[in-house]
């Protein structure tokens, strides 16, 4: 049967697309994967799309148009050829990163067989996980710790959802709205603003004046890095989670010197991609620990609160383009019409703008 391969790109920046594209090859060694779901990094494509970052930055080397977008997704082995072929057998179910598009093609060390006991969208956000498990590494001493950690994405969610894991005593998410977080307590401020916003006062009595431990800043805004050094403690730590597009407007704040506080960044592609006597965790073992904690319903599917055809893609990178919207988790959905199920509409997306949410 003949192949056919679409996939979204972004043709030049403020444009997307949904073009006819070539079925990628495996060559001597690799596996073809049916894409079923792939994942929308809402924060970075939006980015992508745009084609307003700094130049030079880590998006000015990474962005060229056309630019293949895409995250992460989930699929069925189809092609199996030379030593990949000994670790993924035809019809096995797979997690990789990869572009938004019907087919993709990965090498053994960048695809990861799903388990039975994880669905295609809990397995879908292992991208994610794995920079929140990078962060809560990094961060050092979560065990009983308080946790502040701003903003309300999926990505925010799961830096929440692995310090509780981790032993966090409380999380605190600052956000536009409340995500919800099952298995943690959770006091969730109004929004993210400025360090003159009345959220500081409010963090500040939910800690009884002391502050957090921990601040993660997982919103991509440059502007918000100095306020979470005022919710930190004296002598705490501030994680930045993510790069902004113009990273040089980033400020420490005044929390820097007169608090003693510790700064770190975090980005995915800072993790090891292998083992290290002095580094032993790698990015397979945080895939590992994402399926496990997914099969226990510790993280996972319910961060994927809209789903989308690719038929849409226009119109979906059109909304998330305007900055008063976020749907949470999306994902495109390239399984066959008839096997689909109910499918979300442009109209839904609308819906959520108005309503809050997406049923």
């Amino acid at each position: 049967m003949t192949r056919r391969n679409v996939a979204v790109v972004f043709p030049k920046a403020g444009h997307a697309e949904l073009e006819e594209a070539p079925v990628p090859a495996t060559g001597d060694d690799g596996i073809l994967v049916r894409t079923s779901y792939s994942m929308v990094s809402k924060g970075t494509e939006s980015v992508c799309l745009s084609g307003q970052f700094e130049v030079p930055s880590n998006w000015s080397r990474w962005v060229e148009y056309p630019f293949h977008p895409g995250y992460s997704c989930v699929g069925t082995v189809v092609e199996s050829r030379g030593p990949s072929s000994e670790r993924f057998a035809l019809g096995d179910r797979v997690a990789l990163k990869g572009p938004h598009s019907r087919f993709t093609m990965a090498t053994f060390g960048w695809a990861w067989r799903v388990p039975d006991d994880v669905s295609d969208l809990g397995a879908l956000t292992f991208a994610l996980s794995a920079i929140a498990q990078e962060a809560i590494w990094r961060a050092g001493r979560v065990f009983q710790a308080t946790i502040v950690v701003i903003g309300g994405g999926p990505l925010a969610v799961l830096v929440a959802q692995w310090a509780a894991i981790a032993g966090a005593s409380n999380c605190i998410i600052v956000s536009r709205r409340r995500p919800a977080l099952p298995g943690i307590e959770v006091t969730a401020v109004s929004h993210v603003a400025s360090r003159a916003d009345s959220s500081t006062s409010t963090v500040m009595e939910l800690t009884g004046g002391r502050g957090a431990d921990i601040v993660f800043d997982v919103t991509g805004d440059a502007s918000v890095l100095a306020y979470a050094g005022d919710l930190a403690v004296a002598g705490g730590t501030v994680v930045a989670v993510g790069d902004p597009a113009f990273p040089s407007k980033r400020s420490v704040g005044q929390g820097f010197m007169s608090k003693g506080l510790n700064y770190l960044g975090v980005h995915d592609t800072r993790i090891p991609r292998s083992g290290a006597a002095l580094e032993p965790h790698t990015y397979s073992s945080f895939v590992s620990m994402h399926f496990r904690a997914s099969a226990a319903g510790r993280v996972g599917a319910e961060l994927i609160t809209l789903i989308a055809r690719p038929e849409q893609a226009t119109e979906v990178y059109s909304l998330l383009a305007t900055r008063d919207i976020d749907p949470g988790g999306l994902a495109f959905d390239w399984r066959d019409s008839e096997s689909a199920g109910q499918q979300s509409t442009v109209e839904d997306v609308e819906s959520w703008r108005s309503s809050g949410s997406v049923q």
